[in-house]
């Protein structure tokens, strides 16, 4: 799938299924429980998603994807609308930035843009009403995050790794 980065970071669907973000060509999907071997399953370009967005998982049942400053949610192995539209997108509340997303397991998203070098945290506790938290930027290349007891952290380049407090 190339970059570690574009992989999603969890599988979905008891262990079934992962995915990866080719980025700016397509989402792709892998049936792991496939027989007789994995099966793979692709978007088409026009639902692709930009090298600085990514994808994650947001629960059992749903990946959480990000496009441009919008996001979305994704079932196990979809691909594409069946009328060949594009995902429906959502945006976030008030700050949204271009990044790869890593959710807690309490709710909280955190999106990291190595590239503008921004940081935003969100509350998705409830997915309905999602609240934004704080923005961020640094000065160092955040990579993606990672949560400990509720907190991200971030490996942030020169400047270091940064820790919310």
């Amino acid at each position: 799938p190339g970059w570690d980065k574009y992989l999603m970071d969890a599988t979905v669907a008891d262990g079934r299924w992962i995915a990866y973000n080719a980025a700016n060509s397509y989402m792709r999907w892998i049936d792991l429980d496939a027989k007789p071997q994995p099966k793979v399953y692709s978007s088409q370009p026009k639902n692709c998603i930009s090298l600085g967005n990514g994808i994650c998982r947001f629960s059992e049942r749903k990946a959480f994807v990000t496009r441009g400053s919008e996001y979305y949610f994704l079932d196990p192995g979809a691909c594409d609308p069946a009328d060949g539209s594009q995902w429906q997108s959502l945006k976030f509340p008030k700050k949204g930035i271009v990044g790869i997303p890593r959710v807690s397991p309490e709710g909280l998203v955190v999106l990291t843009s190595r590239i503008r070098r921004e940081i935003a945290l969100y509350d998705f506790e409830n997915s309905e009403q999602p609240e934004f938290l704080k923005y961020w930027k640094v000065a160092g290349n955040p990579d993606f995050a990672v949560f400990h007891k509720g907190k991200f952290i971030v490996p942030c380049g020169h400047q270091g790794v940064i820790m919310q407090k």
